[in-house]
């Protein structure tokens, strides 16, 4: 299921390659778009692991050129501003290196971390102008780069009964991890050199593990929907 999306955008991409060789208006043009997105995560789960993002705001600047219907690329980049992510389990852990004092294994309350993402990517835009319209697809492949706000998060541990709980640090770090892009928009033309940019922009990754001190790994896919609104110029 969390595949269904890309493929589908690649299979119309294959589709369309047909329609755009045959539209002769195709023609050399650069723009800059900066644009507002609202970003949807998927939640990860694996390994007795659940990681939970919550929806939230980012932004893209994308340098595009066009230089005929099937020839047009793109350098964007996008961030999403500081979440809570959370993490959570239902079994005890052993987190590497972690002293056996009070205990060897526990199992943590949900632990919050906040984070922001950015993603850096190249794209494939074939597109096609009609009139003040310029319908367009995207397909590329990049990285993103997930940071905690803080280098390590504090972690209550039980402690033997009767006692308090004894508090640890735990460490946490950035994760790079590969980004696929994909999605499909339209610009609208306003003015001679400028107009407006709507468009869906999709990423799937790795789900990324800033608290791997702590929690294990998910190793499941996550798919990242950027409902997205924004202007361009002309360059």
């Amino acid at each position: 299921m969390r595949i269904r999306p890309l493929l589908a955008c690649a299979t119309l991409a294959m589709l369309a390659l047909p329609a755009l060789a045959a539209n002769p208006k195709g023609h050399g043009e650069t723009d800059l778009g900066l644009s507002g997105f609202f970003a949807l995560t998927q939640s990860a789960t694996g390994n007795f692991v659940t990681h939970t993002t919550p929806n939230w705001y980012g932004g893209t600047v994308e340098l595009r050129h066009v230089s005929s219907p099937l020839m047009g690329f793109e350098a964007a980049y996008s961030i999403v501003g500081p979440h809570n992510d959370t993490w959570s389990t239902t079994a005890p852990l052993t987190p590497p290196g972690f002293p056996c004092t009070p205990a060897c294994s526990f199992t943590p309350a949900a632990t919050t971390v906040q984070t922001f993402d950015q993603t850096f990517s190249v794209d494939w835009v074939p597109s096609m102008k009609v009139g003040n319209l310029r319908p367009f697809a995207v397909l590329g492949i990049g990285a993103l780069l997930a940071t905690p706000d803080n280098g390590q998060v504090t972690v209550a541990i039980p402690s033997s009964a009767g006692s308090a709980p004894v508090e640890n640090y735990f460490s946490l770090s950035s994760v790079v991890t590969a980004a696929y892009v994909y999605g499909a928009g339209v610009d609208w033309q306003i003015l001679h050199r400028a107009g407006i940019r709507l468009q869906y922009r999709g990423e799937m990754y790795k789900d990324p593990d800033v608290a791997a001190s702590l929690f294990p790994a998910t190793g499941a896919f996550v798919q990242t929907a950027e409902p997205t609104i924004g202007i361009y110029f002309g360059l």
